[in-house]
């Protein structure tokens, strides 16, 4: 008998004034399945010069992401052309539907450890 695999997304950004929330946005995405996933945590060397793609072993088009950097990063899906940034110590929740994530850290200083979640 094959596992029965299930996701839960969730983000939630509470914003409080002079201790009274007023504004309070949740996403939730309760118990959806999924048949492949993989959570890699790569190091990306110093002074890359152009985004690297990362393998997502075996999820041919992933549904989720949740990527966390400790560092400065670039991040973009499907096409390297349009990169975002994700600040240091950010992280990136995705739903969507992609087939290509990439990479790159531009310091010239520091190495960058990402870890990553991916399902389909």
């Amino acid at each position: 008998m094959a596992d029965a695999l299930t996701r839960t997304v969730r983000a939630r950004v509470s914003l409080i004034r002079d201790g009274a929330q007023y504004h309070d946005q949740v996403y939730y995405e309760p118990n959806d399945t999924y048949t492949e996933s993989t959570h890699q945590r790569v190091v990306l060397s110093t002074n890359m010069a152009s985004p690297q793609e990362v393998d997502m072993a075996g999820v041919a088009t992933a549904a989720t992401l949740f990527l966390q950097t400790d560092r400065d990063i670039l991040v973009a899906v499907n096409n390297a052309s349009y990169l975002w940034p994700v600040n240091e110590h950010g992280a990136l929740v995705l739903v969507g539907a992609f087939t290509h994530l990439y990479v790159q850290n531009e310091s010239t200083t520091n190495q960058a450890v990402v870890d990553m979640i991916v399902t389909d």
